[in-house]
């Protein structure tokens, strides 16, 4: 089908009105679950088969949120679509003043990271919720995943409602329609085409991009307990994951220690990482590729061989590495490079200098230091001693001053539009404001302030 058929299909859909009882949008998020539920062995299997990603693991880093996520929708959306009072001043009276969450229209999600299911699901369940049509784009690298979510979709859901976009659509194509609400995930580089294009400038978005993560360890810590967080957060999906570590600041005196027990770990969860079957490859070529060629940009501590036709490479931990080549951009791979710090003073200087994180690891058992870290680091979001879970748990707040990294109630009302409603009963005494002022200055003191 034509894209631009597609979207008239979708507007035609939309303007039915079909989308905004609450019914129709806990009744379509339940058959959802329940459609996901049903196919969720063949989910495990096909990112098996895209990612190497063992059914465990698939399960902890995409499907449980999703499932959590959607029983979550399906209970809170009643009331999130009800309105909501707002306390005007005195001034007003007699008069109400409410707000409600209307639907947007038209909804283009676009999903460019390696997790197929849950960047996919997310946005749409968020979506679904805020009662809007749905076009969706997904990762063309996602043969197997894309085929299940595929049958999940056009099984769950009418006609119309949602249209999967081929995977030879790209978004230079995309960007000639007009949107009323654009998600993106993945690279900013190439979402620039779509972001930036004149009939959606003023469309709003949201969006998630790679951001460096870095991960310092305090000269006074946990080594053994820091290491094993470090290395399970790093060879999660083969570091591609959302929220892995980007690169390492250790301080120079326990630096022996910790290459240590960062080895110690490795060799723990994956002892022949090319031939594990479990153990996750890497997306696709040009991301290998480019994995590959850090191999060599720096000295290997431990790890460092790749193989080609499994597109694998060892979890490696690098020194010497030309900082420009890995603070351009996100790593996104299973290397960890290290740099070595003094003072917590330099560690925080060393971060403050780059692009601002979303998210900061700090592995500390100095109070005094966890104070000037928290207090002085330019950084959205700081994970004390612990890796990855605080941002996968969709009950705590996530901030994103950078991007918009939004979930639950704040993902629902950013996939919406806000209505203020002002209803003001007609009062035979409002004549305070006309003129003649005069002999009005206090009663303008008394209600006005």
């Amino acid at each position: 089908m034509k894209l631009n058929l597609a979207i008239d299909n979708l507007k035609d859909f939309y303007h039915s009105n079909q989308t905004k009882p609450r019914n129709f949008r806990t009744k379509n998020l339940t058959r959802l679950l329940n459609s996901i539920q049903k196919n969720e062995l063949e989910l495990l299997n096909a990112l098996s088969a895209d990612l190497s990603l063992s059914a465990e693991e698939a399960y902890l880093t995409e499907l449980s949120y999703i499932y959590r996520e959607l029983k979550y929708f399906i209970r809170k959306v009643k009331g999130w679509m009800k309105p909501t009072k707002n306390k005007g001043r005195r001034f007003n009276y007699p008069a109400k003043s409410y707000s409600i969450y209307e639907s947007c229209g038209i909804s283009l999600i676009v999903n460019y990271t390696t997790h197929f299911c849950l960047n996919t699901f997310s946005p749409l369940i968020s979506s679904l919720a805020a009662g809007n049509v749905i076009f969706l784009k997904l990762n063309s690298n996602a043969t197997n995943t894309n085929k299940v979510i595929r049958a999940i979709l056009n099984e769950t859901f009418i006609d119309n409602f949602i249209y999967i976009a081929s995977e030879d659509t790209n978004l230079s194509e995309l960007a000639a329609f007009t949107f009323d609400h654009i998600y993106y995930a993945g690279s900013q580089e190439i979402a620039l085409p779509l972001l930036k294009s004149p009939v959606n400038l003023t469309t709003p978005k949201l969006t998630e991009f790679s951001v460096k993560t870095p991960c310092i360890i305090d000269k006074l810590c946990d080594i053994e307990k820091a290491c094993q967080k470090i290395i399970w957060a790093k060879t999660l999906n083969a570091g591609q994951s959302n929220f892995t570590i980007d690169y390492l600041l250790v301080n120079k005196y326990n630096r022996f220690e910790i290459i240590k027990s960062l080895k110690k770990y490795i060799n723990q969860f994956y002892p022949d990482p090319l031939n594990d079957e479990h153990y996750p490859k890497i997306a696709n070529e040009k991301q290998f590729n480019r994995l590959v060629k850090i191999l060599y940009e720096g000295k290997i501590l431990h790890g460092g061989k790749y193989h080609s036709y499994y597109a694998k490479i060892e979890p490696t931990i690098m020194e010497n590495v030309n900082q420009n080549l890995i603070l351009k951009e996100d790593v996104l791979g299973p290397i960890l490079p290290i740099f070595e710090y003094e003072t917590i003073e330099d560690a925080i200087q060393f971060v403050n200098a780059k692009e601002k994180p979303l998210v900061t690891y700090y592995f500390s058992l100095n109070k005094k230091n966890i104070a000037l870290v928290t207090d002085q680091l330019k950084t959205d979001n700081i994970a004390i001693n612990e890796t990855v879970l605080p941002f996968i748990d969709d009950k705590l707040p996530l901030a994103g001053i950078n991007n918009k990294h939004l979930r639950g109630f704040n993902s629902f009302v950013n996939f919406s539009t806000a209505k203020h409603i002002f209803n003001k009963k007609l009062y035979k005494h409002d004549n305070l404001r006309f003129p003649p002022y005069k002999g009005k200055m206090k009663d303008y003191r008394r209600n006005l302030g």
